[in-house]
């Protein structure tokens, strides 16, 4: 085959154009600005992460980390956020987050087409050929399916050019063309590894590997097999030196990660592609209903008739460069079967590979070598067949493939999921008929080769287009973009204030995951990333109340219908409250109760039952309409009556009901009962009058002494007060009021290591308020306070790489600030340099003095300083290279 020409002709322009408009028609209101994927990872990771990288962009800052997740977090590290990637720097600098994501998915979509294009070309394969490979590549499953993993899919789409650049260096005579071609590449591989999904790039890497040494097995001389060695290694070296900003920050995290240890051979065999799934490349939904979200990894159909092509081109045109990716293929597939393929678990031998999951991801090469064959059986029939009159064949092909891409405007989101299945029914036979009459008349050389190519390309974009047609209407849905801005109503429940604070959530929808709190200013204990910080991990695992409390976890997010936490707040319905005798002479109780609108005037809804030192029994109904009501009271009374009455101390709450599909208040209920006579109360519980749905909570019981000062029962039982402050249908949003500060000063300080930090930070007697358990490093001795020690620590500035605390200190201590710990913090007090130990377990602290001073924590990453110093020199290098082979 002969190579591309040095300059595109304007035919191939026209091709190119042709193929970039693809995506950019088809998801025309994605285009437009109108509508925005808001579903899965998009709103999950990829919103909050780029409103973290849009923000450090416009303060001309890299987002070298966030307090927002997990306790804080290397975010540039986790390299899915792209922080490094160069034209994230322009989209999301420049356009709103949203916009930005769409207009990545869609040039990334026409630029794994435009790779394709151009291999097809480098290999010799003519213009229109090239065109069906590069469709049906951007088009394929592979790709439709992941648009949610915008990573994904960026460095997916450079797996056609790696192999460009390598075929054009591989082509090239001339030592300068070489040059030019192998620093072409090396910075194809750095880009791949800045746009931030390390799986793929592997993968691509190990693809192109195997097309290297094809290359070099079929080499005629020992010169030539010295060359393809170096054509390989250099660029992939060159490439990741470049990237080594990127790839040193994430290769420490990894270690810190919970990727670090062994994830076991479940994990790494976890979302295997269903042997089902194969029946896809003929039809493609009939292996299971519909597109679903949980097989969102198992899509590789690249259109019938190209499935068709890439036979063809087998049959008639055994070519060596034909058989290398027929065998890419069917070795895609052995290796995406994953555990479903017994010769698989070789692999886990392999390190950083066997850190990864999801096998089905090896569809990227099947995908990628059935487009190639596609297009090389395409070029095999038509060379074939015989020309039209050149001025009418380029006008006649050219305004075919226009009309029939902008086809897709007519496909809009009207097309209900329904119709698609319907649809797919017939679809696959009209498909294989059509595109096996078409091969069956160009082998008989029936047709000339325009009007053959012009309806074979474009049943092909149909097919294509309604496959994707099916995707948009399940989980490629897409929405107008003020949906990605609207913050969940129980986050907008939460306060606004100054002091930094955390939310935990027990929900695991889109809305309520835990980085998307982080996209509007509110920050979460939890992440959802694969390269979560393990220890973080751990602690949030085996939390007690006292870890929530030292978490600064604020606000819980939970299912309405389970008031008490995963680590139970006081429930006086399951349990026995057992305190010390503590004398009172009354008690207030907040209460609500739920789906009891029908319930009359008076009914007693629970009794609060009260145990004295002497044995006595003390009971405190809760009536309906006299100390208790239903929470949603309000909402229910404008559209039908209640049966009961609304108790007039009442505190209202921001609340939802889907039934009423409006805002309103909501209501608690304080209730004062009064002794008759002092009693010591030593236990307390609750008994439930109610059954079935009804329901009745009670929040909070506090005890009475003589002068009125209340005393919460849940303090005295060891446990964490919690307050209602919203709640709907689904969602409960709970105020933790036993919350510590984000910095605070102890006084006592404890060695224990790792293995038994935990057990001792779970102790009873533990209190994270007063002592701090170090970790790697002897405690400096500390006086022992007096009772009444009294220390201060104000945060002045907090930042996410710098946090500046006033302290006042009564005597010497140690500054807790709850955040992570983790390798670049440093500090200093006052100015001079201070460790930042690692203290109770996964937080930082710093010695102080007794008197004020200032402490200052500041993140100065030393993998990312040492990866841009080797970034900066090999770019410089490469620069160097290329221009003295110009300069020759």
């Amino acid at each position: 085959m002969s190579s591309i020409p040095n300059r595109l002709n304007s035919f191939d322009a026209k091709m190119i154009a042709l193929l970039v408009l693809l995506p950019f028609t088809f998801y025309i209101q994605m285009t437009l600005g109108a509508r925005v994927l808001t579903e899965g990872d998009i709103t999950q990771f990829f919103f909050p992460s780029g409103i973290e990288l849009a923000n450090a962009l416009k303060e001309m800052r890299l987002p070298l980390w966030t307090p927002g997740l997990q306790g804080g977090f290397p975010l540039l590290a986790e390299s899915q956020i792209g922080a490094l990637y160069p034209p994230n720097w322009i989209l999301y600098r420049g356009l709103p987050v949203p916009f930005a994501i769409s207009y990545t998915i869609l040039f990334h979509l026409a630029w794994a087409s435009g790779g394709m294009y151009m291999f097809a070309r480098a290999r010799g394969l003519d213009a229109p050929s090239a065109f069906l490979g590069g469709a049906a590549i951007g088009m394929s499953g592979f790709f439709t399916a992941h648009l949610q993993h915008l990573t994904l899919s960026i460095v997916a789409a450079y797996l056609p050019w790696l192999f460009f650049c390598f075929e054009r260096a591989w082509q090239s005579e001339a030592p300068r063309a070489q040059i030019r071609w192998s620093a072409t590449l090396a910075l194809a591989v750095a880009l791949q590894f800045l746009g931030g999904f390390p799986q793929i790039a592997i993968l691509n890497l190990a693809a192109l590997a195997l097309y290297g040494l094809f290359k070099i097995a079929r080499a005629e001389s020992h010169a030539r097999f010295a060359r393809g060695v170096m054509l390989i290694v250099l660029p992939v070296a060159g490439g990741a030196l470049i990237a080594a900003a990127q790839l040193l920050p994430t290769l420490e995290l990894l270690g810190y990660s919970v990727r670090g240890a062994d994830p076991g051979p479940e994990f790494f065999s976890s979302f295997s592609l269903d042997p089902r799934a194969l029946s896809q490349f003929v039809v493609p939904f009939g292996w299971l209903d519909f597109p679903d979200v949980l097989d969102v990894e198992f899509w590789g159909y690249v259109g019938l008739i190209p499935f068709l092509l890439a036979f063809v081109a087998l049959a008639w045109r055994r070519a060596p460069h034909s058989l290398f990716f027929a065998l890419l293929a069917l070795v895609a597939l052995a290796l995406a079967l994953g555990g479903n393929n017994p010769l698989y678990s070789a692999l886990y031998a392999v390190p950083i590979f066997n850190r990864f999951r999801v096998p089905a991801r090896f569809l990227l090469w099947f995908v990628f070598a059935a487009s190639f064959l596609a297009a090389a059986g395409l070029h095999e029939l038509r060379a074939r067949l015989r020309d039209q009159p050149r001025a009418r064949a380029d006008a006649a092909l050219v305004a075919g493939f226009a009309a029939l891409a902008f086809a897709p405007m007519a496909m809009q989101h009207s097309l209900s999921p329904e119709f698609w299945a319907d649809a797919w029914k017939i679809l696959p036979w009209l498909f294989a008929v059509s595109g096996g009459a078409l091969i069956a008349l160009a082998a008989r050389r029936a047709l000339s080769r325009q009007r053959f190519t012009a309806i074979l390309v474009g049943i092909t974009l149909i097919d294509l287009f309604a496959f994707g047609g099916a995707f948009r209407a399940t989980f490629n849905a897409t929405a107008a973009p003020a949906e990605l801005f609207q913050p969940p109503r129980p986050l907008l429940a939460m306060a606004r204030d100054a002091a930094p604070y955390r939310m935990f959530t027990n929900i695991f929808n889109v809305s309520l995951r835990p980085n998307r709190p982080a996209a509007f200013g509110i920050s979460s204990a939890q992440i959802y990333s694969p390269l979560a910080l393990a220890r973080n991990e751990e602690y949030l695992a085996e939390m007690t109340l006292a870890m929530f409390n030292l978490m600064n976890i604020r606000y819980v997010t939970q299912f309405a219908d389970k008031p008490a936490w995963q680590i139970p707040a006081l429930d006086l319905f399951a349990d026995d409250a057992l305190i010390s005798a503590t004398r009172a002479t009354g008690i207030e109780i907040v209460s609500y109760a739920d789906n009891v609108s029908a319930f009359a005037e008076g009914v007693v809804a629970a009794e609060l039952i009260l145990t004295t030192a002497d044995g006595t029994r003390v009971s405190a109904p809760l009536r309906l309409g006299v100390e208790t009501a239903d929470w949603a009271y309000a909402g229910i009374a404008a559209t039908r009556a209640v049966a009961h009455s609304q108790p007039a101390a009442r505190a209202a709450f921001p609340a939802y009901l889907l039934s009423l599909r409006r805002e309103f208040d909501g209501y608690k209920y304080t209730a004062r009962i009064n002794f008759s006579q002092p009693f010591q109360i030593t236990s307390a519980r609750a008994e439930s009058r109610l059954r079935g749905e009804a329901k009745i909570h009670i929040e909070r019981v506090d005890l009475l002494d003589e002068s009125g000062k209340k005393i919460s029962l849940a303090s005295l039982a060891g446990r964490n007060d919690f307050a209602l402050v919203f709640r709907s249908h689904a969602v409960a949003v709970m105020e933790n009021l036993s919350v510590l500060p984000r910095a605070f000063v102890v006084h006592r300080a404890e060695r224990v290591n790792d293995a038994q930090i935990l057990a001792r930070l779970q102790a009873d007697d533990f209190d994270p308020a007063q002592t701090a358990l170090l970790a790697d490093a002897d405690p400096a001795p500390l006086a022992a306070p007096a009772a009444t020690t009294a220390s201060t620590a104000r945060i002045v500035e907090y930042k996410p790489e710098r946090v500046v605390i006033a302290v006042e200190a009564s005597v010497p201590g140690y500054l807790i600030l709850a955040d992570s710990w983790y390798p670049g913090w440093i500090a200093s007090v006052d100015g001079a340099p201070a460790p930042v130990e690692r203290a109770d377990f996964i937080f930082r602290a710093v010695r102080v003095n007794a008197g004020a001073q200032t402490v200052v924590f500041e993140y100065r990453s030393a993998s990312f300083y040492a990866g841009a110093a080797i970034s900066a020199v090999a770019a410089c290098v490469l620069l160097w290279i290329v221009w003295r082979s110009r300069a020759r």
